[in-house]
């Protein structure tokens, strides 16, 4: 090859690095603008009304967050899976996420789902929020695991308090028999005797039940004066319709679930007089955010937002918050999150240091369809 050849040989190659190299860093710096986000959620099956309420806010959230420039310039991408509330889904799920997205982090939602793949997000060092799951100590059973969410031991003692302060001191409990049903039962129930009372008497049923008649006629025999009911929204319009039908008169007390518009409006007045709990997200807010995001969620989905919503959105944005804090790498999201302290929808939010959501739950009685604080 004379020198002529050689040179233009030379040359082609330099201009081939150099074509190589652009489209690399390119592809880099494009990668590096977004931040990869999965979300393993009911999206079909008996949980999907929760799923998609959560999905919506979710998807609120990142285009709120988008719309404002990002991360620190990065776009936020998720990618939805559905796990049908179900475990071996929510491991396919997750595989599939990390072999085709490969996340900086994971939201998930409901306890079963969440169990089968906290292992699978330790090994892959990879953050994983959890939403609308109840189980006891979740967040405790991992370095990268993160609820956001109440649990019983939030919730049921602030119902179990208020009841006795109000005279009543002798319970019956109705609840769902799952981790979710299980642990507000024990929650309710150490409570009540703390305060010196008494369940005298308890049933359960199952996530599919319709009818309760035969276990609320055992609790109805055992005369207590209040009646404690755990489940969740269709099991609340259902039971309580009942309760009427029977002739039950006791005092009616429920968790946060009952201060849902979206149950209250279902409850067609069964619900009146009833003690629950509710998170702020249903109170009024001074500077309206609230208000805000209902608004915007009705207009981009027509129809109405409510908790699991509020969740949703406020999962992600603190996903947001930790990588702006430490960065988007998972291992960065994970330290951001324990120095989070973000004013959401559902109140004032941080994590402790087992990964727990703090945040207050106020007892309240339904009043004419309406929320009034005790």
């Amino acid at each position: 090859m004379d020198m002529k050849m050689k040179g233009k040989y030379f040359f082609g190659v330099f201009v081939l690095a150099i074509i190589f190299l652009v489209i690399v860093g390119g592809c880099e710096q494009k990668q590096e603008n977004i931040i990869k986000i999965g979300a393993i959620l009911p999206l079909t099956g008996p949980g999907s009304y929760l799923g998609e309420q959560a999905r919506d806010g979710m998807l609120l959230a990142q285009e709120e967050i988008n719309f404002n420039g990002g991360i620190n310039g990065a776009k936020i991408k998720i990618t939805f899976e559905d796990s049908k509330a179900d475990a071996k889904e929510a491991i396919n799920a997750f595989n599939r996420l990390i072999q085709l997205e490969h996340p900086n982090a994971v939201i998930t939602a409901f306890t079963s789902p969440t169990l089968a793949i906290i292992p699978l997000a330790e090994e892959n060092k990879i953050p994983l929020l959890t939403t609308i799951t109840s189980g006891p100590d979740i967040a405790k059973k991992g370095k990268y695991i993160f609820r956001v969410f109440t649990n019983a031991d939030m919730d049921a003692p602030v119902m179990a308090k208020t009841l006795v302060e109000n005279g009543l001191i002798n319970f019956g409990v109705l609840y769902i028999n799952d981790d979710y049903g299980v642990s507000y039962y024990e929650a309710f129930k150490k409570t009540v005797e703390n305060y010196n009372g008494k369940v005298v008497v308890a049933e359960t049923f199952s996530r599919a039940d319709t009818d309760f008649r035969t276990q609320l006629l055992k609790i109805k025999n055992a005369k207590p004066e209040a009646i404690y009911i755990v489940g969740y929204d269709n099991h609340y319009i259902i039971s309580f319709r009942q309760t009427k039908e029977l002739g039950l008169h006791q005092v009616l007390a429920g968790n946060w679930i009952l201060a849902s518009p979206n149950v209250l409006d279902k409850m067609q007045g069964n619900a009146e007089g009833v003690y629950t709990t509710t998170p702020t997200y249903y109170l009024d807010q001074l500077d309206n955010k609230n208000e805000r995001f209902n608004t915007r969620y009705k207009e981009r989905f027509n129809k109405t937002a409510d908790a699991y919503s509020a969740f949703g959105y406020d999962s992600l944005m603190l996903i947001s918050k930790a990588a702006a804090i430490k960065g988007a790498q998972p291992e960065q999201i994970r330290t951001g999150l324990l120095e989070v302290n973000y004013n959401g929808l559902m109140g004032n939010l941080n994590f402790d240091s087992n990964g727990e959501i703090n945040f207050k739950l106020y007892p309240a009685r339904i009043k004419e369809g309406e929320l009034v604080l005790e």
